[in-house]
């Protein structure tokens, strides 16, 4: 047996601590775990959709994710300051104490995040951005066939109806519904106008009515 046949390549995630951070890669991961369960790419039309709390659209939903790319940069951007600011502290303290291995440390470290800093204010230009979003289109991808895959579920404007059980459902992105009505469901609504239509379509007969409305 070959020695490769039993080997299980490590994810995208487990490699994710140890990886380089000024990359676009690195960015790509750090939009995963702060956005990444707003946005999908649907492969098969080669565009975006974007959860907007009700259904998934593609409308302006590019335009989202280079937004949301921004903000994460710049999210990265000021952690990164926020870390060099506290290093430049420790440093003033260290010369002041003579602390000469430690001064050496320190620098070190100050060294290597101002040229993280430098990454990250970069990371927020048009092509660090581009670059971002064209990896995120092989991280976040869905098939068409997943998109509004169960029959029985309505999307409304207050949630989302089982039609098996006429149960409401909270707007879940695991659903993966595109559509939605504008009407809210109530289990309580009454509907005189098609009641009366039924009844006269089938004679006044209500066992027929019924038996329609179990159809």
């Amino acid at each position: 047996m070959d020695e490769f046949d039993e080997y299980e390549a490590p994810s995208i995630e487990d490699l994710a601590d140890g990886a380089p951070r000024c990359t676009d890669s690195a960015n790509a991961d750090a939009f995963v775990a702060r956005h990444g369960e707003g946005f999908r790419y649907v492969i098969e039309w080669g565009k975006w959709l974007a959860w907007n709390g009700r259904r998934w659209e593609s409308t302006g939903a590019e335009g989202r994710i280079v937004n949301a790319s921004m903000l994460s940069a710049r999210e990265d951007y000021c952690a990164a300051k926020a870390v060099l600011l506290d290093i430049e502290g420790q440093l003033r303290e260290a010369r002041l104490k003579a602390e000469k291995d430690l001064v050496e440390k320190l620098e070190e470290r100050a060294k290597w995040q101002k040229y993280l800093l430098k990454w990250h204010e970069q990371s927020q230009n048009a092509s660090r951005l581009n670059a971002c979003v064209q990896l995120l289109a092989t991280r976040l991808t869905i098939e068409l066939a997943e998109l509004d895959a169960c029959p029985w579920y309505l999307n409304v404007a207050n949630g989302t109806l089982d039609l098996r059980n006429a149960e409401l459902l909270p707007h879940t992105r695991g659903h993966y519904l595109t559509q939605q009505t504008d009407v809210e469901w109530s289990d309580d609504s009454q509907c005189p106008i098609w009641d009366a239509f039924l009844s006269k379509s089938m004679g006044g007969n209500i066992e027929l009515v019924m038996y329609l409305q179990r159809l």
